[in-house]
């Protein structure tokens, strides 16, 4: 059984979904069609000239997904907008495992825990540790969650899925 069966959601097209948080000045109000603004409270700065999330409207394939962000990095730039990246800001990538076996989803997860630290190098030193960003060794009550789901399955999802609280997101 896949995990929309389970939890009786309507099916969902695309494969990633991404959110720009982002601080700076001038940055822009209206964007590309795909995308929406939203404010974000760990962000500092006026809303949204100065702070910003720019979320995409709803999934998208690979290939509308790398089109719709350079779409938005061209627009940042020719409006002018300056963007100050720091310990706030983060791009989030989402996957959509709505299509997605318990096997499947289980193998997803191991998979990107096994490769946690690895993908964090990626993301520069100051992200190691950081209260927006943290791995499933820094982040309290992560690991019981873990355990929980692996031990009950999609099941998990149905009995409120942890404390969001504890978790990173």
């Amino acid at each position: 059984m896949k995990l929309r069966e389970f939890l009786e959601l309507r099916k969902t097209d695309g494969m990633f979904g991404v959110e720009l948080e982002i601080e700076g000045e001038n940055l822009p109000d209206h964007l590309p069609a795909a995308w929406r603004l939203t404010q974000d409270g760990s962000l500092r700065g006026n809303f949204p000239t100065q702070a910003a999330e720019y979320v995409m409207i709803k999934p998208m394939s690979l290939a509308s997904t790398n089109l719709n962000i350079k779409r938005l990095t061209d627009h940042l730039q020719e409006v002018g907008a300056q963007p100050l990246f720091s310990h706030r800001t983060s791009l989030h990538v989402h996957v959509n495992c709505q299509e997605l076996t318990w096997d499947e989803y289980s193998a997803f997860l191991y998979t990107s825990l096994l490769m946690e630290r690895v993908l964090l190098n990626f993301c520069g030193q100051s992200r190691v540790g950081n209260r927006f960003c943290l791995r499933v060794t820094d982040a309290e009550g992560y690991l019981d969650d873990l355990r929980r789901l692996f031990r009950n399955g999609f099941r998990y999802f149905i009995t409120g899925g942890g404390n969001a609280n504890k978790i990173k997101y």
